[in-house]
């Protein structure tokens, strides 16, 4: 019973989240040595924001005022630069309201992009007080190797379907059907939500196998959800195949309008 209920409340968590209007853009600048800085805005619907508020003070009776929950978590923000890596520092944060939209930009500095640690797991950007998420996935993180010199050279291993788990096992007919059914709520709850991440060197690039470069800027996804969902045929190869690798999501998502995922890998950037 404990179970069942641990489950339907990470479920309702999972649909707050979806349903939020999450955008979630991660820049990485990158300098000729190795450094840079991190930035990151998150923003969320304000009206979800406060439904997020509402939950999370269920599960604190001591809380005195459920409105004052925020995204902007200056104290949280400084205690994830260990998420980050090793050599990461906190430099700035502020939180934004814009519209009907709200959330936080957060910069950090790093020393050696080698040992950067990128997830972009959203439910990893959201804090709530009193429920924990399961621990991040090592699969889930983008992996550099980085080498200075008069022509810098990055290569950037991205996470990877091929890497995880997948149980070869045959699902059967009524498993099935309830994963179908599955697929069709969390698509829908996948609305409006946004996820990006972009790479910016601080030089010119002159030698690249990425597929989105502008100027010394590299897209490596931005991913607009309802790309996805306003493409009747994409939308039904993606459910249909429910794919597990690299090639099978390559062969949906190649040349659906406004998606950017970068199918190469790994991805090597020389620059100068």
């Amino acid at each position: 019973m404990q179970k069942t209920f641990t489950k339907f409340v990470l479920f309702l968590i999972t649909a707050v989240l979806f349903t939020g209007c999450l955008e979630v853009n991660t820049t990485i600048h990158l300098n000729k040595d190795g450094s840079g800085t991190l930035e990151e805005s998150v923003l969320m619907s304000s009206q979800v924001v406060q439904m997020i508020s509402a939950f999370a003070s269920s599960f604190d009776s001591t809380a005195a005022d459920t409105n004052q929950f925020s995204l902007f978590k200056e104290d949280q923000l400084i205690a994830d630069t260990s998420k980050y890596g090793s050599g990461v520092k906190y430099i700035s944060g502020k939180e934004v309201k814009e519209d009907s939209r709200e959330g936080y930009n957060v910069v950090y500095s790093f020393n050696n992009i080698n040992d950067l640690r990128i997830n972009q797991n959203p439910n990893s950007k959201i804090d709530m007080e009193g429920v924990e998420f399961e621990e991040d996935s090592a699969h889930e993180f983008l992996h550099f190797d980085f080498s200075p010199g008069e022509t810098a050279l990055l290569t950037i291993k991205m996470p990877s379907m091929k890497d995880q788990d997948v149980s070869n096992e045959v699902p059967s007919q009524d498993t099935a059907s309830s994963n179908t059914e599955g697929m069709d709520e969390l698509l829908k709850l996948m609305k409006d939500m946004r996820i990006a991440l972009t790479l910016d060197v601080k030089g010119q690039i002159t030698q690249t196998n990425a597929s989105y470069v502008n100027g010394s800027s590299i897209t490596l996804f931005d991913i607009n959800f309802n790309d996805l969902l306003d493409n009747p045929e994409k939308l039904k190869m993606f459910k249909q195949q429910n794919p597990k690798n690299l090639e099978e999501i390559k062969k949906i998502v190649e040349n659906l309008p406004g998606v950017k995922v970068e199918l190469n890998n790994p991805v090597s950037i020389r620059f100068e």
